[in-house]
Order: C-alpha cells, then structure tokens, then sequence
C-alpha cells in the first residue's frame, strides 16, 4: 500500500531523475526554456497518478512485473513467468500464444489476481473488446490464471489498461461487480475474445487478409494514393471472402437503462 511518505520518497527520486535526464537533452537540443515546464508537467503527472494508486489500488498489492509466457530463447524468466506459450483449442488444434504482462497484482486479503497494462497514450475501451480489435486484457487473463495457479484464480480476477497521465481514464475488464457479485459479461467478453481469435486464425491459414476498416476513413489522408482501402474494392471482397459477423455484446449498463425504460 503506498503511504504518504512513500508518494513523497517517489517524487523526490522522480526530480533527480527527470533533471538529470531533462539536463542532458536540453544540452544536446538546446530546449533551456522549456527544461522547468518540463520537469513540473513530470511531476504533476506522477503525482495525480500516486494519488489515484492509494485510492484505488488500496485492496491489491503489486506482486510482478514484466511476467512472460512464452519467452524467446536466451530472454531471463523469473517465476511465474514461464518459457511455454499458453494454448487456446481450436478445430485446427492448440493455438500458441506468447506476450508479456507489464504488471500482475494480487489480492490483499484472500485469493484474487489482476493484470495491469501500462499505457502512455490513448487506451482501447470497451467497444473495442467487443469489436475484436483489442484482444490483449482477455489473453493476459487468461495467461494470468495459467500462471499464477488455481489457488490465486478462486477469487476475483481483473485487468486494466492503465494510462499512466490519465488514470482516471483506465479501462477495467473485472470477473465481479463493485458490489461483489459475479459480473455476467466479464463472462461473455472471454468467450467473444476466444472466438475472435480462432476465426482470426482460421482466415489466416485460408489465407484471407481482407481490409475490413471499422470505421471510414478521413478523405485528407495523405496515404490515399497507396491504400488498398476503396468503398467499392472492400463491398466485392466481403461478397466474395464473407467473414461471419459477430455480434456485440450489450455492456450491462445499457442493458439496465433499457429495463428501466
């Protein structure tokens, strides 16, 4: 649990750190006038950033860090982490993944894990889980439970992408509510992430790489000239290669709003 004089220890090292970093790129660019804007916006961000961790990550203490499975040959693994890839079943037989988890917490008080994925910019939301196109929180847990044991997989388990300048903005994957109940679609988000992974790999062994844009594209592009993207090309090749459509999962507020209605 970080106290208050941890938070302060943390900014002190932060200021030596940062001057003397911001000392030498200011010699070599010669950016003098920004070196003390610099350093403040450093440590305005770690601070609002310890603030929000005693706040919220209270209940779970940092337990590893940068945990593989599935490490290269010659890469230095320390437990949990492991050499062997985690495997998802599928018609065509396991499928192999491998990655790195910046960060795995664990419960304070009783069994219970959580992943966290450090992010310097912008995060995936919800809707991208639901679309497919960020898959990694649902892989990280699973990998999380293969490493860690059954022991630490009896109580909640969670991951996170956590912006470190923007924290409050983090997105949260949890297998419970906050009012302890067992969250249906945490579920139902494994399960989507699963499917999406084996359909994703049965087009590429078919050999099916279609351009699928989820959303349309700026008409000031400056790659206009060399994209395969046209509205014409992607109509002929879903008609040709049709890829089967997924659903979204309605989040549960939404469907709560609608009760209501």
């Amino acid at each position: 649990m970080l106290t208050s004089t941890h938070r302060s220890i943390i900014c002190v090292l932060v200021l030596v750190f940062a001057g003397s970093l911001l000392s030498c790129r200011s010699t070599y660019y010669g950016f003098w006038e920004t070196f003390g804007k610099e350093k403040r916006h450093i440590l305005r961000d770690v601070q609002t950033f310890l603030a929000w961790h005693a706040e919220k990550m209270a209940e779970w203490r940092a337990a590893y860090t940068e945990v593989p499975f599935g490490a290269l040959p010659g890469t230095k693994v320390r437990p949990p982490g492991r050499r062997e890839p985690i495997a998802l079943e599928s018609p065509h037989g396991p499928i192999r993944l491998r990655g790195r988890i910046d960060r795995v917490d664990l419960a304070a008080d009783g069994p219970g894990y959580q992943v966290v994925d450090y992010k310097s910019g912008s995060t995936p939301g919800p809707k991208d889980m639901q679309e497919g196109t960020s898959l990694q929180l649902p892989i990280y847990l699973w990998a999380a439970r293969e490493l860690l044991g059954p022991e630490a997989a009896r109580g909640t388990a969670r991951a996170m992408f956590l912006p470190v300048r923007h924290p409050r903005a983090a997105c949260l994957l949890a297998s419970a509510t906050a009012e302890g109940e067992p969250s249906e679609a945490f579920g139902r988000a494994l399960a989507r992430a699963a499917e999406y992974v084996r359909r994703y790999v049965d087009a590429m062994r078919r050999g099916l790489y279609p351009v699928y844009p989820r959303q349309g594209c700026s008409g000031r592009c400056d790659f206009q000239e060399i994209c395969r993207f046209a509205e014409w090309r992607i109509r002929r090749k879903r008609q040709l290669h049709p890829i089967e459509a997924l659903e979204p999962i309605p989040d549960e507020a939404s469907d709560a709003e609608e009760a209501d209605a």
